[in-house]
């Protein structure tokens, strides 16, 4: 009866040690399929971006939005453009995916920081206004000047003070981001190198930097 038993005990390790074998770490349990979702920058929703694993027959719902300065939300299953809402019914292993373009527009306010070979930097307030190409952009400490944008991402403007003036050259580097190199030039001809960045506010701040320009 002991050797009965002993043997049992080999077959059911046997048994085990052959099934653990066969699964590898990120395969789908047996008799589940797996969804592959991404979804892009701007875009909400879910499911989120992952791998999910879900019985055959079962129904997935999905529902995606954008965000503000994106456009033209696609969504695709199995790579064919379907509803930006709704359901799929898991038959195999797919894909769910959901892209949407980003729209640089500059207009409105940002808050910048900057800093200055000299070891001199500013938190500074800048109001855009114009259109998606160019326009007037104005410092809350007292700069006022012009902008251009080149090539959607490619940022230009300057500011001018009483005693200095500031070129500015940068990209988006998202649509609530952009950043660059700068130089300040005062009244004496002198140039000094800078850098830059700037995020998209939601409302105009009142900070004004500690030192002035």
């Amino acid at each position: 009866m002991k050797k009965i038993l002993t043997i049992s005990f080999y077959i059911i390790v046997l048994f085990a040690a052959l099934f653990f074998a066969g699964c590898k770490p990120g395969e789908a349990p047996a008799g589940e399929f797996k969804l592959t979702v991404q979804t892009s920058n701007g875009v909400s929703g879910t499911p989120v971006t992952g791998n999910y694993y879900y019985d055959a027959g079962a129904t997935v719902v999905y529902d995606y939005t954008i965000g503000e300065n994106y456009s033209d939300l696609k969504v695709s299953f199995d790579n064919v453009e379907v509803d930006h809402s709704g359901t799929i019914t898991i038959t195999k292993d797919h894909t769910l995916n959901s892209s949407a373009d980003p729209e640089y527009n500059i207009m409105g306010t940002w808050t910048m920081e900057e800093g200055y070979e000299d070891n001199r930097s500013f938190t500074v307030t800048l109001v855009f206004t114009g259109d998606e190409e160019s326009g007037t952009v104005t410092d809350s400490d007292g700069g006022t000047g012009t902008y251009t944008i080149t090539n959607t991402t490619s940022i230009s403007f300057t500011l001018a003070f009483p005693n200095a003036t500031f070129e500015y050259v940068g990209i988006f580097t998202d649509v609530n981001v952009s950043s660059g190199s700068s130089t300040r030039t005062n009244t004496a001809g002198e140039e000094l190198s800078g850098n830059w960045r700037a995020e998209r506010t939601t409302a105009a701040s009142s900070v004004q930097s500690a030192t002035g320009k």
